[in-house]
């Protein structure tokens, strides 16, 4: 995750033992749902951060 300046702010992960990310719910379904967790929490936060410079 970045700030609006492009500066790190943070990482989401999801963690497990390997054997149990083999199907595709864990290659295919759960990256696409943390992606787009990752998008709208950015949004959010460089929303916030616009609010307090505005």
């Amino acid at each position: 995750m970045t700030n609006p300046d492009g500066s790190v702010l943070g990482a989401i992960a999801i963690i497990g033992p390997k054997y149990r990310f083999t199907d595709e719910r864990y290659t295919t379904e759960l990256p696409e749902i943390l992606t787009e967790y990752v998008d709208d929490l950015e949004t959010e936060i460089r929303d916030s951060y616009l609010d307090d410079y505005r």
